[in-house]
């Protein structure tokens, strides 16, 4: 048998450098799933700050740099909450400042229209009537850009876009 099998030293030199590799391979296996379970917490806290969920606290991880990564998070996150709350504020004070145009301007745009409507209910010279139905086209023309003023200013949609007319379709 001595001549068949190595050395008892050669056996056990051997059976130990095996052993250890497959305690390395064993323990990387292990820490890869625990890493991968950490790393789990900060693509899940990225992907809720990407999607603007931003109501929610990150859980520790346990690894001190993991933490202070989610820790840096965090801050993005409060960051960004108070950055869209304070745009959103922005944006409601701008809605009520044009709103708040569009009223005060109606009451003097209809004064006007009214005024040129009875102007013109009367016998006008010729350059007369010319500048009383000027005023009166331009008080609808005021007019109408105010009402869409407004329905910008109440997340309407605007008029409708230009299309496309075939000429047969515009003469019938």
């Amino acid at each position: 048998l001595r001549a068949a099998l190595p050395t008892f030293e050669l056996l056990w030199l051997g059976s130990m450098v095996l052993a250890l590799g497959l305690c390395l391979y064993l323990g990387a296996r292990v820490l890869r799933r625990r890493l991968a379970a950490k790393l789990a917490v900060m693509k899940d806290v990225s992907r809720r700050i990407g999607a603007r969920e931003l109501d929610f606290d990150a859980p520790p991880t346990g690894i001190r740099e993991f933490d202070d990564v989610l820790g840096s998070l965090s801050e993005m996150r409060d960051a960004l909450k108070d950055s869209l709350s304070a745009q959103w504020k922005l944006e409601q004070d701008r809605e009520r400042q044009i709103a708040a145009l569009a009223h005060d301007l109606k009451t003097p745009l209809t004064l006007i229209s009214g005024s040129a409507e009875l102007l013109l209910e009367d016998e006008l010279h010729h350059e007369q009537q010319q500048l009383a139905e000027s005023i009166q086209r331009g008080a609808m023309r005021a007019q109408g850009y105010l009402s869409q003023l407004s329905s910008v200013a109440h997340g309407e949609a605007g008029p409708e876009p230009f299309t496309d007319v075939m000429p047969e379709a515009l003469l019938a």
